[in-house]
């Protein structure tokens, strides 16, 4: 495997026990980075980052006292790994990555949607939502889209309870047809805008608040950010909501032309969206 080969390696000095040891504890960094727990045959076990990779790991041995799950990770690891990165932004985009394309034993189990669906708005002032598709491959540009479904029947299911922990009217939103007030109005799981009880601006003010949890925002930039982490001193390139690299200058970054295809993640565009927000430096 071609991440094993990039990674650098400790042995245990023996399999988990109450004084786990390290052969070469202290070559393990305090540093920013993620680290792997590989088994005797060289399989992940678990992948994780930190921005202290020994104190992390001390944290698992500590841990695996106390946590039957934690212990049986360890009693199947044989070496760690780890890979530094200079910042934690990087860290945090590899990790979630590799956890990925790797799936290891003890990770939360995740995975890529090649395809996913989500709700729009078809027009400014629309109450109605639409369904759409879309590929991971093609960058979120233009539209606000709400929600990241693995299936059309999952986004009509989430739609339709969200609907329900909100009042809202299944009519107004496109999920019921027929004249006359809704069904949930009987139920009385509807202000009434169906019967012109609730003014449709009211009526959307409150869908939009419903929906905000889910909203996956457009790239609202003309081309790719370049912004300094002034920690490590790098420069961040992002664009679409895509992490493009590090890079030691500014100009360096700017000049990146991208060669990978491009794939949306979603767990990938809350890091990144928390990372902008956090940073002034963004031109």
């Amino acid at each position: 495997m071609e991440l094993l080969d990039k990674i650098n390696k400790v042995s245990l000095a023996k399999k988990y026990s109450d004084q786990i040891e390290l052969i070469h504890y202290r070559s393990l960094p305090s540093k920013i980075g993620v680290y792997y727990f590989l088994s005797e045959d060289g399989a992940l076990l678990y992948i994780g980052k930190s921005i202290d990779i020994k104190a992390r790991i001390q944290s698992h041995l500590q841990t695996a006292r106390i946590d039957a799950r934690v212990a049986r990770m360890m009693q199947q690891t044989v070496k760690i790994g780890w890979i530094e990165y200079a910042t934690e932004l990087e860290a945090l985009i590899y990790e979630n990555a590799e956890i990925k394309d790797c799936s290891p034993l003890f990770n939360r189990r995740q995975r890529r949607l090649r395809k996913f669906w989500s709700w729009v708005f078809p027009s400014l002032h629309s109450t109605q939502l639409d369904l759409t598709a879309q590929s991971d491959t093609v960058p979120i540009f233009n539209q606000i889209r709400y929600g990241f479904f693995k299936s059309r029947r999952a986004a009509q299911s989430a739609l339709l309870q969200l609907a329900k922990d909100a009042d809202l009217c299944l009519k107004t939103i496109g999920l019921e047809t027929g004249s006359g007030p809704c069904f949930g109005r009987q139920l009385k799981r509807c202000n009434g805008v169906c019967i012109g009880l609730e003014s449709k601006i009211d009526f959307l003010n409150r869908m939009m608040e419903a929906l905000l949890p889910w909203q996956l925002e457009a790239w609202p930039y003309s081309d790719a950010l370049c912004i300094l982490d002034k920690n490590a001193n790098v420069w961040h390139r992002i664009n679409a909501w895509s992490y493009q690299g590090s890079f030691t200058t500014e100009e360096e970054a700017r000049q990146y032309s991208a060669k990978l295809t491009y794939r949306f993640d979603r767990d990938e565009y809350h890091i990144l969206k928390r990372f902008i927000l956090n940073h002034a430096d963004v031109k």
